[in-house]
């Protein structure tokens, strides 16, 4: 990661922290209250940024299998605790079917993954 890119972004990143906790805790109240499509939209946003924060450049082969009306299961190897977001950040909302995952259970030990995730 590059300490200046953090630096010099902390304003957003401690926005983002503080959103994240409010539309968890509205969506944990209420569901309804914050749409999918939204909660979705946002959270795209938010891993484009940790993509460009620690430099991630990522490469899609064959997205076309996808299935475009059926759910599918997602299968990441863990390699680091963004897996989930970054296989996200991938899928197209408008075109794609909606993405769910199965974490690991030490995720919901994390204070951090548990305002993005659970």
């Amino acid at each position: 990661m590059n300490i200046w890119k953090a630096i010099l972004t902390w304003p957003y990143l401690l926005q983002t922290y503080s959103k994240s906790g409010s539309m968890t805790r509205k969506v944990l109240k209420d569901p309804s209250l914050v749409s999918e499509a939204k909660r979705y939209i946002w959270l795209k946003k938010r891993v484009r940024y940790i993509k460009w924060l620690y430099n991630i450049k990522l490469t899609v082969h064959n997205i076309e299998n996808w299935p475009k009306r059926k759910g599918c299961v997602m299968v990441a190897n863990h390699q680091s605790n963004f897996d989930p977001l970054l296989v996200l950040s991938v899928n197209d909302y408008s075109l794609y079917a909606p993405l769910g995952f199965i974490a690991k259970e030490e995720l919901k030990k994390s204070h951090l993954a548990q305002r993005f995730i659970f």
